[in-house]
């Protein structure tokens, strides 16, 4: 922390702001200088921010092993990752009731914006805390939810599935009503490549980020 402030006062920019000052007489357009060091050091932030980021080798040996455990689960079988499946359908429960509490037409659509929105939040708080490893992590358990939704998507016609409560089967409504239901498996089947490869790609993101 130390070392960045250091290189922050000693940045060229700094040094400018000095410079303008001297030439406007020791502080004669302080508005104007002021306003020219502030938008300098938020971009001087800005681009270090990307340069600061990086993980170890071991996280992403960690990452990897996870990306593999779940591909290796979610593509065979009954697509099911225990305990973090059983998580995902208690978030996709609670996304019903609380997403129809302000609209009943959105209702259907709870259940899959109630498993996507934790993992999101959980990205998004650990990204802004620059734990990017953290990050990746709950990137991955969103990607995750994507083989559940797929499974579910595809069964839309077929209707096989054992259902919590006895409502209405969420993708039959809402490939319905999007008039696409006779595409359930070709959906299904292009949400799990598009996922494979966003996962694949996250990987290999975070290898160019390694501190080696």
């Amino acid at each position: 922390m130390i070392s960045f402030y250091s290189q922050v006062i000693h940045s060229p920019f700094i040094t400018d702001w000095y410079i303008c000052s001297s030439k406007n007489g020791g502080g004669g357009e302080p508005l104007t200088t002021t306003v020219l060091l502030l938008s300098d050091i938020f971009l001087y932030l800005k681009l270090n921010k990307e340069t600061m980021i990086s993980i170890s080798k071991n996280q992403f040996y960690i990452y990897f092993a996870l990306c593999c455990l779940i591909l290796f689960l979610c593509l065979r079988g009954d697509r099911w990752f225990p305990i973090l499946d059983s998580a995902n359908l208690a978030f996709h429960e609670f996304g019903h009731p609380f997403f129809g509490f302000f609209s009943e037409r959105l209702m259907v659509y709870g259940g899959t914006l109630g498993q996507l929105i934790f993992p999101c939040a959980f990205c998004i708080k650990f990204y802004r805390d620059e734990k990017i490893f953290s990050a990746s992590i709950a990137l991955l358990w969103l990607f995750e939810n994507f083989f559940n939704i797929a499974t579910y998507m595809r069964d839309a016609r077929a209707q096989a599935l054992p259902l919590v409560g006895s409502g209405e089967h969420d993708w039959t409504e809402i490939l319905t009503r999007w008039g696409v239901l006779e595409n359930d498996i070709r959906l299904s089947h292009a949400l799990i490549w598009i996922t494979v490869l966003a996962m694949l790609s996250l990987g290999y993101w975070l290898y160019t980020k390694l501190d080696r």
